[in-house]
C-alpha cells in the first residue's frame, strides 16, 4: 500500500483531450442539459464554500505558534532543524498526537498579511496566513526540543490565494492561479528564490504588495506581523511552526466541476441520479436476482452483505445504510475483493482518511504481496511505494519476480472453487434434510405414545403390516354384518372366524377387536418412525455436518484469496512484459522534484496500463483530481463511504469515474458541514435558473450525497440496511438502537457473560460549572483522574494490550481546553500507549475506542440554547456510539432540570436506570424437551437461559459455566419463533458464530436415546467444577 503526494496533480481531463481548451470542447452525445446546469451551480457553491474554511488568520485559527526569527534556515537548508523551548515542544508534541485526526503540525512560510480594501470582496477582513506550508514534526531529545520539516512535501494554500484573484471568469481565475503556482520554487530556496514569484504575483494581482519578498531570507517577527495586519495586503517573509486544522484541497474539485459544467457529460451513475431516461434498458433494469455467479468473498457474508455485492455488480447505483458498528468497512472490503477477483478495477473514496484506511486494513490480509493498493491523499507512504516499484522493476523486492500463471493454474483454482461451492451446497441440503427428518422423527415418536391400544404381538403385527391388518379387519367386520337371506348366517360365521383368527395373531382378546384399527394406525406410525430412524442413520451427525460446512466455508475463503493472488501475479507479470514503460513513468513521476514536473509526466501516462497493474485505488474525495484524470467510467466500480458527510458537489467527479457506484453511509450520523451563507446560496441558485423543486433537491448546504442518491433510486430494493452490530457492548449500543433505529439492529455482542457488566457508567461531577469561555474545568479534572486511574491499573501491560481511550465533547471550547490540559499534565507515553484521542463528534465519526469518556459540559445554569445544541439526533448518535467496551459519562447536570423529551435527558435517564438493573434472574421451569434438558443441566451446576435473545434471534437454550457459554439448538421440536424470510438454519448458525457463539446441536431423538451421553458432551464443552 502507498499514499501518493496530495499535491501530485496529473491531468484532470482525459489524456487525449488535455490539449483542448475548455471552450473548444463539444458536448458528448450523452450530454444532459439538466445536469450541465446543476453542475455549474454546484461548481459555484463549492467555490464559495471552500473560501469559508481556509486558513486566513494564524492568530485566530491555530492553537500553538512558534515563529522563526532572524534569517530563514530550514527552507534554505542551512540548518536541518529549529530549536524551540522544551516546555513548548512537549505541549505541541502531545497536542499534535492527540489531535492527529483533525489537525496537523505544519511549518508555514511566505505570509499574506494585511486588511482587505474597503471596496474589495475582502473588505475589512484581516489576514495573516502562510502561502506555503510543509509537514513538520517535533523531536524531543532529553532537555531539548526541535522542529524538523519535510521539504519535499511542499503545499500551496490555494484557497487563500484564490481569495485575491479577481478575474472576469472562472477560466481566467484558473489560469491566474496556475501561472502563480508554476512560479512557486521548490526548496531548498536560494536567497533570490522568491523574486520571480514576487514579480509575477505583483503583475497579476496589483493590489497585493510583494516588495517585501525581496528581503528573503530575512524574516519578519511575530510582533511585526501583528502590526502589519492593520495595513494594506502584502506578501512578506515570515515563517512559523503552527498546529493547524487540516486544509481543504478545493482546487482539483473546482477544475473538474468546471469541466462537467462545460460538457454536461454524464456517466451511468450520474444519469441514474440526474437523468435516468439516458440509461439503457440493460442499465436501468439490471436484476441482482438473476446474478447467480458465486461471490468471491474471503469470509462468510450475511444476507444483506451478499445483497450489497450482487447489487454492486448489476445496478448503476446502490445505497448501503450502515449504522454504527455494523461491519460497513468489512462489507466494502468484500465488495472490493469480489470485483478484483473478477478482473475489475475499483476506486475507494471517502471524505475522511480514517474511513479509507479502515477499508484498506480489512483488505490487506486477503491480498497477496503482489497486489498493491494505490493510496492517495498525502505522502506518508510515498517511500514505501517507491521501494515497492523499484523492487518490482529490478527484481530485487520482497515480493519477488512475478511469475505468469502456469498453464491451467487459474482453471484448476476455479474448479476447486466450484467444488467448494458444490460441497457447501451439498452440506446445506443435507443439513436441511436432517433437520426435517429430526422434526419428523419427533412427531412420529410422540404419535406412538398417543395411541391407546391394548397390548398386542408387535412382531406379528409388523409381519402382517398395517394395511393388511386394516384390510382383514374391514373384511371380517363387513362379513359379520351381512344380513342377506339364506347366505347371511354363513357370511357372519365366516367373518367371526376371520376376526377371531386376526385377534389370535395379534394376541389380543376378542372383546378388544374394535381397537384393531388403532393398532393398524400405530403400526403405520411405527413404520414411519423406523423409516425415519433408518434415514437418519444414513446421514451424518448434525454437529459434524455444521462443522464440515464451516470448514468448507473457510476453505472457500482461502481459495478465493489464492485465486486472487494468482490472477494478480499473472496480471503483474503481463504488465512487466507489455506495460513496463507506464510503470517506469509512474516511478519517475514519484521521484519528480516539483509538482509541475510531476504533472507533465502524469499527462503523458497511459493510465489504463496503470489500472491493469493496480486495480485498487483508494483516496479521499478532495484529492482524487490530483492523481487521476477525469475519464468517464474509468473504474468498473466506485465506492463512496461516509456519504452523509459528503457534499454533492465534490461527489460528482467521483460518480463520473465509475460504471457502477455503491454509496455507503448513515442518515442518522453526522451531516456534511458548509460555510456557505444562505443568502449566497440563493443568489447562486437564481443565477443558474434552478426551479423551486431543484433548489430543495440540490440544496448544497443541507443535502448530502446520501440524500441525493436516496431521492434518485427507483426502487427500495436498491437501499440495503446492514443490521448486524458487532462493535459495542449491548448497553452501549442499545440506547441508539431504540432511539434512532427502531430496534432494527441485531446486537451481536450480547452474551450471558455480559450480564451484570456496567459498560455504561454515569459519573456526576460535583460543583461542575461551564465557564463563560465555554469549558468545564471540573469535568476535565475528573476525566484526567480517570485516565490516570486506567493508566496506573494497566501499567504492567504490554502497550499493545492497553485500553485505547477517546474523549469526546460536543463543544469545541471544551475540546480545546482538554487538549491543553492533557498536553500539559499527562506523560507522552500515556498518550501514546492508550492512543488517547480528543475531539467532537465530527472528529470521531468513523472512529472508535475501547473506552470513551464523554463530557457534556453544561451545568444547571447554562443557557437554554447551549443545552438545545445537544438535542441534534445525528450529533448525539455519533457521540454515544464510539465505545467498544466501556463508556463513562461525566455530567454536571441534574436530570430533573432538563426537558423530559430532550435527548440528553433520555440518555442520562437510560444510564441511571442501568445502575439499578439487577442480573437476569433464573427462569422458571419449562415443560417438554427444552425444559427437561435445562433441568438436567441445572442439576449438574450449570446456569441456563430460555429463549435467549441475540442477533435478532432467540436461542432455545443457553448454558453457561464459569467463563464458558454455549448456545444449544434443540432440534426436532417446532421452533418457538420462525426464522425471518431468507434466513435458513445454516445462515442462522453462521450469524451466531460470527457473533462469537459456540453452537451445539442436540436433536430430541438423541436425548431420548442417550441422555447421559448428551450431558457428557455438553459438560466437555462447558467444563465441570471438578476440573
Amino acid at each position: 500500500m502507498t499514499r501518493l503526494d496530495a499535491q501530485s496533480t496529473p491531468s484532470t481531463t482525459a489524456p487525449d483531450a488535455f490539449a483542448s481548451s475548455l471552450a473548444g470542447l463539444v458536448p458528448p452525445t450523452n450530454a444532459s442539459q439538466g445536469f450541465l446546469r446543476v453542475a455549474r451551480y454546484f461548481h459555484d457553491c463549492f467555490a464559495a464554500d471552500a473560501r469559508g474554511g481556509i486558513l486566513k488568520d494564524v492568530f485566530e485559527q491555530t492553537d500553538y505558534r512558534v515563529f522563526a526569527t532572524g534569517n530563514e534556515t530550514l527552507l534554505t537548508a542551512s540548518e536541518t532543524r529549529m530549536g524551540i523551548p522544551v516546555k513548548t515542544g512537549i505541549e505541541v508534541h502531545n497536542a499534535a498526537e492527540i489531535n492527529r485526526r483533525e489537525k496537523y503540525l505544519i511549518y508555514g512560510s511566505v505570509f499574506l498579511v494585511g486588511k482587505g480594501q474597503a471596496r474589495g470582496k475582502n473588505a475589512g477582513e484581516r489576514f495573516c496566513a502562510p502561502l506555503l506550508y510543509y509537514p513538520a514534526r517535533v523531536e524531543l531529545e532529553g532537555s531539548q526540543s526541535y522542529v524538523t520539516v519535510a521539504l519535499d512535501e511542499q503545499h500551496v494554500n490555494f484557497p487563500l490565494l484564490s481569495t485575491f484573484i479577481d478575474a472576469e471568469s472562472d477560466e481566467q481565475a484558473q489560469a491566474y492561479a496556475e501561472a502563480i503556482l508554476s512560479q512557486v520554487p521548490a526548496p531548498p530556496f536560494a536567497d533570490d528564490a522568491l523574486r520571480e514569484l514576487a514579480s509575477l504575483v505583483g503583475e497579476l494581482l496589483p493590489d497585493l504588495d510583494t516588495e517585501a519578498l525581496r528581503a528573503f531570507p530575512t524574516l519578519m517577527s511575530e510582533e511585526e506581523l501583528r502590526a502589519a495586519m492593520g495595513g494594506p495586503m502584502r506578501l512578506v517573509c515570515a515563517s512559523a511552526m503552527l498546529l493547524a486544522a487540516r486544509p481543504t484541497e478545493a482546487k482539483g474539485v473546482l477544475t473538474e466541476l468546471q469541466i462537467l459544467g462545460q460538457t454536461g457529460d454524464t456517466s451511468t451513475p450520474l444519469a441514474a441520479i440526474f437523468d435516468d431516461k439516458a440509461l439503457s434498458a440493460a442499465e436501468r433494469n439490471g436484476d441482482p436476482s438473476k446474478d447467480t455467479e458465486p461471490i468471491f468473498a474471503a469470509a462468510e457474508l450475511s444476507l444483506a452483505q451478499q445483497t450489497v455485492v450482487r447489487h454492486g455488480r448489476t445496478r448503476p447505483l446502490t445505497l448501503v445504510i450502515g449504522p454504527p458498528g455494523t461491519g460497513k468497512s468489512f462489507t466494502t472490503a468484500q465488495l472490493v475483493l469480489d470485483a478484483v477477483a473478477r478482473g475489475q478495477t475499483v476506486l475507494i473514496t471517502s471524505k475522511m482518511n480514517k474511513a479509507v484506511d479502515v477499508v484498506i486494513e480489512k483488505l490487506q490480509p486477503h491480498l497477496g504481496s503482489q497486489t498493491f493498493i494505490l493510496r492517495g491523499g498525502d505522502r506518508s507512504h510515498r517511500e514505501e511505494m517507491r521501494g515497492w516499484l523499484n523492487g518490482l522493476l529490478t527484481n530485487t523486492g520482497p515480493q519477488g519476480m512475478p511469475q505468469a500463471a502456469r498453464p491451467g493454474e487459474v482453471a484448476m483454482l476455479e474448479d476447486r472453487l466450484r467444488t467448494a461451492d458444490d460441497e457447501m451446497d451439498r452440506l446445506s441440503r443435507e443439513i436441511s434434510a436432517v433437520l426435517d427428518l429430526e422434526l419428523t422423527w419427533t412427531g412420529t415418536n410422540m404419535d406412538l405414545g398417543k395411541f391407546d391400544t391394548p397390548n398386542y404381538a408387535r412382531e406379528a403385527a409388523a409381519a402382517i403390516g398395517p394395511d393388511e391388518i386394516l384390510r382383514r379387519y374391514e373384511e371380517a367386520r363387513k362379513l359379520g354384518e351381512n344380513t342377506a337371506p339364506l347366505v347371511g348366517w354363513a357370511m357372519q360365521r365366516r367373518g367371526q372366524n376371520q376376526m377371531t383368527a386376526l385377534c389370535n395373531e395379534l394376541d389380543i382378546a376378542e372383546e378388544s377387536r374394535e381397537r384393531i384399527p388403532l393398532i393398524a394406525e400405530r403400526e403405520r406410525a411405527r413404520l414411519q418412525w423406523l423409516a425415519t430412524t433408518r434415514a437418519l442413520e444414513g446421514h451424518g451427525d448434525l454437529n459434524a455436518l455444521f462443522t464440515g460446512y464451516a470448514r468448507a466455508r473457510d476453505d472457500r475463503g482461502r481459495l478465493v484469496a489464492e485465486l486472487l493472488a494468482v490472477r494478480r501475479r499473472d496480471a503483474l507479470a503481463q504488465a512487466l512484459r507489455t506495460d513496463r514503460r507506464a510503470l517506469t513513468a509512474f516511478q519517475t513521476a514519484l521521484n519528480a522534484k516539483s509538482d509541475a514536473a510531476q504533472d507533465a509526466i502524469f499527462r503523458e501516462m497511459d493510465f489504463r496500463a496503470l489500472l491493469r497493474t493496480f486495480p485498487i485505488w483508494a483516496v479521499t474525495n478532495q484529492h482524487v483530481a490530483e492523481f487521476l484524470p477525469l475519464v468517464r467510467e474509468m473504474f468498473d466500480l466506485v465506492i463512496i463511504d461516509e456519504a452523509s458527510q459528503c457534499d454533492i458537489a465534490s461527489a460528482l467527479p467521483l460518480l463520473y469515474r465509475g460504471h457502477h457506484t455503491v454509496v455507503c453511509g448513515d442518515p442518522k450520523q453526522l451531516r456534511h458541514l458548509s460555510f456557505l451563507r444562505e443568502d449566497r446560496l440563493r443568489a447562486i441558485a437564481t443565477q443558474h435558473g434552478l426551479t423551486a423543486i431543484e433548489r430543495e433537491q440540490w440544496n448544497y448546504r443541507t443535502n448530502s450525497l446520501l440524500d441525493a442518491v436516496n431521492q434518485a433510486l427507483p426502487t427500495q430494493d436498491d437501499v440495503i440496511l446492514l443490521d448486524e452490530h458487532y462493535r459495542s457492548m449491548p448497553q452501549i449500543i442499545e440506547f441508539s438502537n431504540r432511539q434512532f433505529y427502531g430496534g432494527s439492529l441485531r446486537i451481536m455482542s450480547k452474551r450471558p457473560d455480559t450480564i451484570g457488566l456496567r459498560s455504561v457508567e454515569l459519573k456526576k461531577v460535583p460543583n461542575g460549572k461551564r465557564r463563560k469561555e465555554g469549558y468545564n474545568v471540573e469535568e476535565v479534572d475528573a476525566i484526567l483522574k480517570e485516565i490516570e486511574r486506567i493508566a496506573k491499573a494497566e501499567g504492567k501491560r504490554d502497550a499493545r494490550s492497553k485500553t485505547s481511550i477517546g474523549i469526546l465533547s460536543p463543544y469545541r471550547d471544551q475540546v480545546n481546553y482538554l487538549n491543553k490540559q492533557l498536553a500539559a499534565k499527562l506523560k507522552p507515553r500515556t498518550l501514546q500507549d492508550h492512543q488517547v484521542a480528543v475531539g467532537t463528534a465530527h472528529t470521531f465519526q468513523g472512529d472508535e475506542r475501547d473506552v470513551m469518556l464523554l463530557s457534556f459540559v453544561v451545568d444547571p445554569t447554562s443557557h437554554r440554547a447551549t443545552i438545545t445544541f445537544l438535542n441534534q439526533e445525528n450529533l448525539f448518535n455519533v457521540a454515544v456510539t464510539r465505545a467498544r467496551q466501556r463508556q463513562v459519562i461525566f455530567t454536571s447536570l441534574d436530570i430533573k432540570g432538563l426537558p423530559s423529551e430532550h435527548l440528553l435527558t433520555l440518555y442520562l435517564q437510560y444510564a441511571a436506570d442501568l445502575l439499578e438493573e439487577e442480573e437476569e434472574a433464573e427462569q422458571a421451569a419449562r415443560d417438554g424437551f427444552v425444559g427437561e434438558l435445562a433441568e438436567a443441566l441445572r442439576d449438574q451446576g450449570y446456569t441456563t437461559y430460555f429463549d435467549y435473545p441475540v442477533a435478532g434471534f432467540q436461542i432455545p437454550l443457553v448454558a453457561s459455566h464459569r467463563n464458558a457459554t454455549i448456545a444449544i439448538e434443540c432440534d426436532g421440536v417446532p421452533p418457538t419463533n420462525p426464522l425471518p424470510d431468507g434466513i435458513d438454519p445454516v445462515a442462522r448458525q453462521a450469524i451466531l458464530e460470527r457473533a462469537g457463539w459456540q453452537v451445539h446441536r442436540l436433536p430430541y431423538r438423541r436425548w431420548v436415546e442417550d441422555r447421559a451421553g448428551c450431558l457428557t458432551e455438553i459438560a466437555s464443552m462447558l467444563g465441570t467444577d471438578e476440573e
